[in-house]
């Protein structure tokens, strides 16, 4: 019974708040007029006028007064069908009206009027919205739809269906016209003609009787080579206007324009550039249309075809979805169309709105239901028939796409439906909903691994496996861009990194690439959705012995040309050592008072070589006679390789030929020697009869 009264309690504070004191609604609507057919400035559409009564308190007032301690209201409609299924808000279009002097009236922003007498009641009259007919997301023809009026303050505070009416629309065909200038011709001021190919940026489709509208329904260049495309609603005005526009798609004339001629060379000796303006009305029945002025005609080739009435009646986002193990969102579009022969291809273009307030295309995505395909631009293709299309976007492609997506979490998303050339908007829907890409974990990386001796090419060093798995789909999508990163485990300890960093790949699915943003790591491209990074070191590069195990950190990174990648899991890891170092000797070599019996044919270079490969080769040294100084080099060598230091002479590194080569096992090493070694001491033979001596040293730790 208490929980009962609780429930009672917070129902009838929700109505009071809602409707106001003793039932008073917050708006009265009390004047309406909607005419679901009206024409304002040449265009078809729904004209409403309506006035309305407030009925906040004091108190309310003035928790809803903006910066500058006004109550402004922004009213808008929206309406659904029948089935209360949305398919027009007015908010989807604010932008719209700041951006452009449009003759579309979607939203209307009014400071509360109070009169001198407050008994008269807060009020305002005679507000009017406009609804373009081609900007509803209704199919041609007449349709029976719930009308209605809400409003918003500037601090969120939402009243919806302040007002509701049932109205009939009746909306006209759509056309898809395509203007294809067949001829250019340019006159100057001195009456000189010229053929042009194309005007750049100067063709405007433009909605509505004004002149004063700077609205646009397409731009583009006037090209013999391109048509000219946009979306036209039967019976309404569109003029088209030659005039340069600005970076932000204000029409203006301040701008001097790039022509090219008929061979496609730009035309710098044209003069009066300035004059290649005019306006034009539209008669889309002609079949041909010249726009001429004095300075300038332009022939054009007139295509009409009848787009196809679609509607879009679902539009939702999962923002927490996986697809073959992989984390990310659904986007889910399903539409109704009407099938029209010869009708243009149409696309849904998916986007959201970032922190700059910027609309930004969804891209990155693949298609996991119903028959469709995606671009690069992240447009999804549509049938000419009724369909349900979801597309599933990896969170680690949501990333990669949008690097700011998870420092600014998007919560407006729209999908519009354009023509696949994306000359013209046919409809489009709006959600809010949010979109976090939180740490992803899709990879698993071994946690800890073994450094273990082996044999490589007849070379003795210790080899490191570290296993890695990946969901096949990131291969499929991002094969070329997948990367595992070995890196330091903190700042302070480098050694795990330096070590494999030197490390050399021994298998072919795996190929170690330069990473400008892993200069202090190792980094390997993988090919593979499952695999293993083999690795290998010889003993001669080994610097130090580990007996802990030595830390690193490992994870898996997609990176595109060069830039911070999208990590997409990982995990501090570890090598452990299992090498017998019991084996392992610590060799100091070195070479010293070379004496020469001449020194005039050549310069000298001394290296270490191991079991047949070189450790270590110096620079080309003068041949002086003797030369005292002592050439040293220390590293690890395993006690059953061989060990041996040799002199060459010549002009370079290339052409030189051995002199003499000193060789002995590892293992016979004693503790430090030092021989002094003559022409009939070498073995081999391999004296050329200029070495008069040489000194070997070396010690074993």
């Amino acid at each position: 019974m208490r929980y009962y009264r609780l429930v009672v309690l917070f129902l009838l504070f929700v109505s009071s708040f809602a409707f106001g004191q003793a039932g008073k609604p917050k708006f009265s609507v009390y004047k309406s007029d909607v005419n679901p057919n009206a024409v304002k400035e040449g265009i078809r559409g729904i004209a409403v006028l309506f006035s309305c009564e407030y009925n906040f308190s004091d108190a309310e007032y003035a928790a809803m007064k903006n910066s500058e301690g006004r109550n402004y209201f922004t009213f808008y409609a929206s309406m659904a069908h029948k089935n209360n299924d949305s398919f027009y808000s007015g908010l989807d279009y604010r932008q719209s009206k700041k951006a452009f002097n449009t003759i579309a009236l979607h939203v209307a922003e009014e400071h509360a009027y109070e009169p001198q007498n407050k008994a008269q009641g807060r009020r305002n009259t005679g507000i009017e919205l406009f609804i373009p007919f081609y900007q509803l997301n209704l199919p041609e023809g007449s349709s029976a739809v719930k009308f209605i009026l809400n409003a918003t303050t500037e601090k969120e505070n939402t009243f919806e269906r302040i007002h509701t009416q049932d109205i009939t629309i009746n909306k006209p065909a759509v056309t898809f016209i395509s203007l294809q200038p067949k001829q250019i011709t340019v006159t100057d001021k001195a009456g000189k003609k010229y053929e042009a190919e194309s005007i750049e940026q100067d063709l405007f489709a433009i909605p509505g009787s004004s002149k004063t509208s700077t609205d646009i329904i397409s731009a583009g260049n006037v090209s013999t080579k391109v048509p000219f495309n946009f979306i036209y609603s039967e019976g309404d005005i569109v003029r088209l206007k030659l005039q340069k526009s600005t970076s932000k798609g204000v029409v203006s004339s301040n701008k001097v324009r790039v022509l090219k001629a008929s061979n496609g060379q730009i035309m710098t000796n044209f003069d009066n550039k300035a004059a290649l303006q005019g306006e034009w009305p539209l008669d889309p029945k002609q079949k041909t249309i010249a726009l001429t002025n004095p300075a300038v005609q332009i022939n054009l080739e007139v295509g009409r075809t009848k787009v196809p009435g679609i509607r879009i009646t679902e539009f939702t986002i999962n923002p927490y979805s996986t697809h073959e193990g992989v984390a990310g969102a659904t986007l889910t579009i399903a539409y109704e169309s009407k099938a029209t022969p010869g009708a243009p291809a149409l696309v849904a273009v998916p986007s959201y709105v970032n922190a700059t307030q910027e609309t930004v295309l969804l891209k990155g995505g693949m298609v996991t239901a119903g028959k469709s395909s995606i671009d690069s631009t992240g447009a999804i293709a549509l049938s000419q028939e009724p369909g349900k299309i979801s597309v599933f976007y990896p969170a680690f492609n949501l990333l990669l796409y949008h690097p700011g997506i998870r420092q600014q979490t998007p919560n407006q998303f729209a999908v519009q439906i354009m023509l696949q050339s994306g000359s013209g908007l046919v409809t489009q829907k709006q959600i809010k909903q949010n979109l976090p890409v939180s740490v992803i974990q899709d990879a698993r990386i071994a946690p800890a691994v073994k450094a273990k001796d082996t044999t490589f090419n007849n070379i003795r060093g210790l080899a490191i496996s570290i296993p890695y798995q990946l969901p096949k789909l990131y291969t499929d999508l991002q094969k070329d861009n997948l990367m595992i990163q070995l890196v330091e485990a903190s700042g302070k300890d480098s050694r795990g990194a330096d070590l494999l960093r030197n490390m050399t790949v021994v298998n072919n699915t795996v190929e170690k690439v330069t990473d400008p943003t892993n200069k202090k790591g190792a980094s390997f491209r993988i090919s593979k959705p499952t695999g293993v990074i083999s690795l290998f070191l010889p003993y001669t590069d080994l610097n130090r012995q580990e007996k802990a195990p030595v830390p690193f950190f490992a994870k898996a990174v997609i990176s595109q040309n060069g830039a911070p990648g999208a990590e997409v899991g990982g995990n501090s890891s570890a090598i452990r050592f299992d090498i017998d170092t019991k084996k392992l000797r610590f060799v100091t070599l070195g070479i010293s008072n070379i004496n020469l019996k001449k020194a005039n044919t050549g310069d000298i270079m001394w290296r270490i070589t191991s079991s047949g490969r070189t450790i270590y080769q110096s620079v080309m040294l003068p041949a002086a006679k003797t030369i005292d100084n002592l050439y040293t080099l220390a590293g690890y060598m395993h006690e059953d390789d061989m060990v041996a230091i040799e002199m060459l002479k010549g002009k370079t590194a290339a052409d030189a030929k051995l002199m003499f080569k000193w060789e002995k096992p590892v293992k016979e090493l004693t503790a430090s020697e030092i021989l002094e070694l003559e022409p009939s001491k070498l073995p081999n033979n391999t004296d050329d009869g200029d070495t008069k001596s040489v000194s070997i040293m070396y010690s074993v730790q």
